[in-house]
C-alpha cells in the first residue's frame, strides 16, 4: 500500500520530469467528404484523407490520399490536380510561404507542380477562397496519392 509520503516525492519526481522531455511530433488527419458534383457524389462520403504531419523540424508534411470510394470508380486521368488549404496568421506583411516559381527551394512537390500563395486569393473550384494552391502544370498528369512539404 502507498502513503502520502512515499507518493509525493514519485510525484513530484515526474512532474519535474516532465519539464525536460522533448516535445514529440503530431500527426492529425482529415476526411474530405464534400463534392461539387452532387449529382454523381454525394456529400457525406468519405473520398480523400489528408495528414499533416510535423515530424520534421520547421517542416510541415501533407499526404493527400484518394479513398476506396473514389478509386473503385477510377477512369483514365484519375487523380489529384489540385489542393488548396489556408494558413492561420498568414498577412500580406507576414508572408509564411513564397510561391513556388519566386522561391522553389521552400516547396517539396512533385515533379512539374506548382504553389501559388494569395494574394490574391486562390479559387478553388467552387469550394472557396484558399491561401495556397498547389496544382499540376497543364501537361503533367494527375497523380494519387499527392505528397507535398
Amino acid at each position: 500500500m502507498f502513503t502520502a509520503r512515499h507518493v509525493g516525492p514519485a510525484a513530484l519526481a515526474a512532474a519535474l520530469a516532465s519539464f525536460t522531455v522533448p516535445a514529440h511530433a503530431a500527426m492529425v488527419s482529415y476526411y474530405l467528404s464534400q463534392t461539387n458534383i452532387e449529382s454523381v457524389l454525394a456529400d457525406g462520403v468519405n473520398y480523400a484523407r489528408v495528414d499533416i504531419d510535423d515530424d520534421t523540424p520547421n517542416r510541415i508534411t501533407f499526404n493527400v490520399t484518394l479513398l476506396a470510394s473514389l478509386t473503385s470508380i477510377a477512369g483514365s486521368n484519375f487523380g489529384i490536380d489540385e489542393f488548396a488549404f489556408n494558413i492561420i496568421g498568414h498577412t500580406e506583411q507576414t508572408p509564411l510561404v513564397l510561391d513556388s516559381s519566386a522561391n522553389p527551394g521552400t516547396w517539396g512537390l512533385p515533379a512539374n507542380w506548382m504553389a501559388d500563395v494569395a494574394p490574391p486569393p486562390n479559387q478553388a473550384d467552387g469550394f472557396g477562397r484558399f491561401d495556397v494552391s498547389v496544382n499540376k502544370a497543364p501537361q503533367a498528369l494527375r497523380i494519387s496519392p499527392l505528397s507535398l512539404r
